[in-house]
This record gives structure tokens, sequence and C-alpha cells, in this order.
């Protein structure tokens, strides 16, 4: 099988990119977050890495007040905050006001310092069940298609 981005024959990870689950080579995984790792032949992928990928992590919905009232908390300005995790100023402000959504890494650090949870696992199944529409209890298009063919 091919890379689904660059089609490059060495094909072994399985990632989500832009919310579609894609098989890409190694050099296209860095598009997108590693769900999934194919053991190499011969030999097997680093199992501390398998693990991680194959466990999915979302962060919360109200990640910018958690991480301001935990600052707030500790009596600390965002310009100690961000010294303290060895990050911008700007970058914290935003993402407590909502404007940007820190990295994985950023997000555990903040987790680690403020000693708060940002992150959730998400089961894959999960997801799928978000996006599909509620069943209507009226009639739909296949419906009239039917009731006029039965006329005729």
């Amino acid at each position: 099988m091919d890379c689904e981005l660059c089609g490059r024959h060495e094909v072994r990870i399985d990632a989500m990119i832009d919310g579609i689950k894609m098989r890409v080579c190694e050099n296209c995984s860095r598009f997108g977050k590693v769900v999934y790792v194919e053991p190499m032949e011969g030999g097997s992928a680093d199992a501390s890495f398998q693990k991680k990928a194959d466990i999915e992590l979302e962060m919360v919905d109200n990640y910018s007040s958690l991480i301001k009232q935990a600052r707030a908390k500790k009596g600390m300005s965002t310009k100690e905050l961000s010294a303290a995790i060895s990050e911008k100023e700007s970058f914290i402000d935003r993402i407590e006001k909502g404007q940007a959504v820190p990295t994985e890494k950023v997000g555990h650090k903040l987790e680690h310092f403020l000693k708060i949870k940002l992150f959730e696992s998400v089961d894959e199944g999960a997801g799928e069940n978000k996006l599909k529409p509620k069943q209507s209890q009226g009639l739909t298009l296949g419906d009239t298609v039917d009731i006029k063919s039965k006329k005729k």
C-alpha cells in the first residue's frame, strides 16, 4: 500500500490528519497525530511509542478557564507562569483568553506545574458517534419519492 499523502511505498503508520485517519509513511506522519505504528518486518516497533500512540488525547473544552483559575489560585501573573514553564508570556495570555490552544507539550507542562487536568483520553469509536445525524421523525426525501411512485 502507498502513502496516502506522498505515494511512497514505506507505509506503516496510521495518523489522524485534519480529522481523517490515513495510512502514511514516517515522513508524512508529522502532519498529523500518530494513532498506530505497524511493527517493522523482522523486528518490532518501539513498544513505548506504540503504547503511547494507541492512546488518543483531547484537550478539555474549558482549558482556558482552568489554566487561568489555577494560575490565580497560585497567586501568579501570566509573566511568572510563562517564566516558570519556559514559554512566551504572549502565548500563555492567548491560551488563557481562549484565542490559542496549547500544544500537547505545553499542555503537559501546564498540567504538571498547575496540577490540573487538561487532557482526556478519547475513544476512537466515540468520536464517530458525534458525527452521526439524529434520526428525524418526519418524512425524508426518500419517503417523498416512494409516495409519488405509488400514486402512479
